[in-house]
């Protein structure tokens, strides 16, 4: 058999252009912090062994590929809000003209995972990377930051500026929440549902709790995983005389254990107990009476980074670089006044 020809490598390069392949990677990223006949040395180098594919060639010739990927992590969300938010940031992106890439999962504290995570950013292929959670991430960040690349991450407080877009959802729905539960008159409530439901983690849910317990609401929590161990919490609830009748749902899952436990009590929600959401809930989930929640939408959130991310890239001016997306208020009938 005939051997393969070598395919050049990013290393091949910075070796025969004399740089580090860090300096590679921001001239084939198309970034202005490379001296002018360095940056020509390495496209020299680079046509010649024909290093890159189509779509490299045009970032080589000042064009952009019009490709962003969004790394999910493996901590910080559950799987059906990442795959939310990954659905809601590639609709905004390809509304704006850009393709998206699903990156690999990863620990981003470890070396490995930081390592994958580079390699892909200084391809050639993209031309930022989103996080949807960079929860052990702060380490690899300041590192992508540091080397020139353009990052956005979702559900994290505003940190520094440069090339890193942040959005999340406005901390003061924490509040709103917490006094209007206990408007209702309910002394004690509880928790159902993973902190971990909404984007930035358990940000906030916790904020929520703490809140809630500052101004005189009795919060009983449970650390839930699944749907099933959220009906067993809120039987339990239900089922003692004293037990909580106000339930807070910090995902789908639990709203629907929460109404199922209710049917099965006998007790009506909206008169004989009380039912709130918090955080990344639909606005139509099929429930009688409909739910009223405090609710983040995924849509809004990945709207305002993406526009800001490819703003920038496009060379806007004076783009925002964090963003607070207020969670709106939604009225269902699920919540009554309560006595304890």
């Amino acid at each position: 058999m005939r051997n393969q020809p070598h395919k050049p490598t990013s290393a091949d390069i910075a070796r025969l252009a004399g740089v580090s392949r860090s300096t590679v990677s921001r001239v084939v990223n198309g970034y202005e912090n490379v001296p002018e006949g360095t940056r020509k040395r390495i496209n020299a180098v680079i046509e010649r062994c024909g290093y890159y594919p189509s779509v490299s060639g045009q970032t080589l010739r000042g064009k952009r590929a019009r490709c962003i990927c969004v790394f999910s992590g493996v901590d910080g969300m559950r799987d059906e809000t990442r795959a939310a938010m990954l659905l809601a940031f590639s609709k905004s992106a390809q509304a704006l003209g850009y393709m998206t890439l699903s990156g690999p999962e990863g620990d981003y504290g470890a070396a490995d995972s930081r390592r994958t995570v580079r390699e892909v950013l200084c391809c050639g292929c993209v031309d930022a990377g989103v996080f949807l959670s960079a929860s052990g991430g702060e380490t690899l960040l300041r590192q992508l930051l540091a080397e020139g690349q353009t990052i956005g991450v979702i559900g994290t407080p505003a940190d520094g500026g440069g090339r890193l877009f942040t959005v999340e959802p406005d901390p003061r729905a924490a509040r709103e929440a917490a006094e209007y539960a206990f408007s209702l008159g309910y002394r004690r409530a509880l928790v159902l549902g993973s902190t971990r439901s909404c984007p930035g983690g358990d940000a906030l849910p916790e904020r929520f709790i703490g809140i809630a317990r500052e101004i005189g609401l009795d919060i009983e929590r449970t650390q839930l995983t699944d749907s099933l161990s959220a009906r067993r919490a809120a039987d339990a609830a239900l089922s003692r005389r004293d037990g909580a009748r106000l339930l807070i749902c910090l995902d789908q899952e639990a709203v629907f254990a929460a109404y199922r436990a209710a049917w099965a009590q006998g007790l009506a929600v909206g008169r004989d107990l009380s039912v709130l959401g918090i955080g990344l809930l639909s606005p139509d989930l099929p429930l009688w009476p409909p739910l009223t929640a405090f609710r983040a939408d995924a849509q809004e959130l990945a709207d305002s980074l993406a526009r800001r991310l490819i703003g920038s890239l496009e060379g806007e001016a004076e783009v925002l670089h964090h963003e607070r997306i207020p969670c709106v208020r939604l009225e269902g009938g699920s919540c009554a006044r309560g006595t304890a």
